[in-house]
């Protein structure tokens, strides 16, 4: 009788572990489809965040460049002022109101309002020093080769006012040569037409001279 009374209580005991070792297991199992289910809930999340992110960043981008090739001012000044130089658009932009200032409000004004056409130019040379500065240690040359190639031609237009704005322009025309000789790039070569046009000290004094009295009628 002893004997199984012994053996049913081993039995009952041995039945109970089981239970708890199932129940533990029962519980594990649900904490880890839990945590599982988080998991996978949180990389969804982190995707559809990611996706959208760089949608709307390619989205941001289109606009901008349309922005920038409308080329109305109130579209294009804003784009200047992102001065990233990650930000492509930016630096475009700074061309655009550059090039604007020296041509459309400069050169293309001379004629009709010499001073404040001088003025717009000179504006255009401070951001053209300004982008060339920018863009010196860019992997590629082609935008300080832009900017410092407009220096010299402001400055070349502003000579008909300061004469030593001449040597300015022959700095910024050797700086191209000095660093790009023997490239095939087109600022080199033209560099190289205006340092021979300019060779002529006397000459080229005189035209400016005339230029300044006779057609501005500056001072």
């Amino acid at each position: 009788m002893k004997a199984e009374q012994r053996k049913e209580l081993e039995t009952n005991t041995l039945a109970d572990r089981m239970g708890r070792i199932m129940q533990r297991a029962q519980g594990g199992s649900r904490r880890a489809v839990v945590t599982y289910l988080i998991v996978v809930a949180a990389l969804i999340a982190g995707g559809w965040f990611t996706y959208n992110y760089f949608r709307e960043a390619k989205v941001e981008t289109s606009k901008e460049w349309l922005y920038f090739y409308d080329g109305a001012n109130d579209l294009i000044n804003p784009l200047a002022s992102k001065l990233d130089h990650d930000h492509p658009v930016g630096t475009a932009a700074r061309f655009q109101i550059a090039y604007h200032l020296y041509w459309d409000e400069g050169i293309k004004r001379i004629g009709i309002d010499p001073n404040g056409a001088l003025q717009s130019i000179k504006q255009a040379d401070t951001i053209y020093a300004k982008l060339a500065e920018e863009c010196k240690d860019d992997a590629s040359p082609v935008f300080w080769l832009q900017a410092t190639l407009m220096r010299g031609v402001a400055n070349e237009s502003l000579a008909v006012q300061d004469r030593t704005s001449l040597k300015r322009a022959k700095d910024h025309y050797n700086d191209i040569i000095a660093k790009y000789e023997g490239e095939k790039y087109a600022e080199v070569r033209y560099a190289k037409e205006r340092l021979d046009a300019m060779k002529d000290e006397r000459t080229l004094s005189n035209t400016y001279e005339d230029i300044q009295k006779k057609v501005l009628k500056l001072d």
